[in-house]
């Protein structure tokens, strides 16, 4: 949080007042961005949910001329998830007895893990680390 995602830039050909121009917000979903008046600089003001998939921010700039004239735009701030949820087996332990007689390359055995991220954050691998004595 605090650092700018995005830079506002709007150009206002007028003098004087009327061709400075203030930055604003005039949609800000779940008060999570914020904008620095002068210089158009976003930057967040809270954590994003991937959940949400994405935010629509509405920027407005208007001048500081009598009338006031100003213009808006919609961001779209797209929310990409993170490998940030190690992956968690069902189990602590697991414990198996197979016949000696069990034929080579057979199936005698399964686990499960999940992974809370998305896409290819969420994929699982399986590997034998330890105990695998005699290339069984």
């Amino acid at each position: 949080t605090g650092h700018t995602i995005f830079q506002a830039k709007a150009v206002d050909p007028d003098e004087g007042a009327n061709g400075m121009v203030a930055y604003s917000l005039k949609q800000n979903p779940k008060n999570l961005f914020s904008i620095d008046e002068q210089s158009g600089a976003i930057s967040l003001t809270g954590l994003l949910d991937v959940n949400d998939g994405s935010y629509q921010v509405e920027i407005m700039a208007s001048d500081l001329g009598v009338p006031e004239r100003s213009s808006s735009f919609i961001l779209t701030v797209s929310v990409h998830d993170v490998n940030d949820n190690p992956p968690v087996f069902d189990q602590l332990s697991y414990e198996v007895i197979i016949s000696e007689m069990e034929p080579v390359n057979s199936r005698f055995f399964s686990v499960h893990a999940s992974d809370k991220d998305s896409g290819t954050n969420g994929e699982i691998a399986y590997n034998i680390i330890e105990g695998n004595t005699g290339d069984a």
